[in-house]
């Protein structure tokens, strides 16, 4: 075995270069994974008529970690009405592909969050995620559809 002499400098130059790329690295393949979140531009009025909106077309694909109905605007004592997350598919629409109906809340403050429950949490590359209302409630009250992804 051979051994090389280097001095302390040489020595921490070295290692800092080499720690200051590993560190590039590492940030490169922490980005790559982060997990993102995507919400509805505009909220949508659950007093209207039925309504879908597309919330976003994926470049990739995604796993769904969570899904949360976000209240722009406070809701009136009125009945709900049923709010289903789905997606565009070449010749149809399943309205309720991610979230099965979900009658929304009455009497709540903008801002409150509603968590809903997954019934598919993969989306592939191509899918076109919508936001279905059932439309016509009596009183006020208009929702955001908020998801959070992790890249798959």
């Amino acid at each position: 075995m051979t051994y090389t002499a280097i001095t302390a400098k040489a020595f921490r130059s070295k290692a800092g270069s080499l720690a200051k790329k590993l560190a590039a690295e590492f940030a490169l393949i922490g980005a790559e994974y982060n997990s993102e979140v995507v919400t509805l531009q505009a909220p949508l009025d659950l007093s209207g008529s039925a309504a879908t909106s597309i919330v976003f077309a994926a470049d990739r694909a995604y796993t769904i970690t969570a899904a949360n109905l976000c209240y722009a605007e406070a809701s009136s004592a009125d009945a709900g009405v049923n709010i289903t997350v789905g997606k565009l598919i070449v010749g149809t629409d399943d309205p309720d592909y991610f979230v099965a109906a979900v009658a929304t809340e009455t009497s709540q403050e903008a801002g409150y969050r509603k968590a809903l429950t997954l019934a598919q949490i993969a989306i592939v590359e191509g899918d076109i995620v919508t936001i279905t209302s059932a439309g016509g409630k009596t009183g006020t009250g208009a929702v955001i559809l908020q998801l959070e992804l992790t890249r798959a």
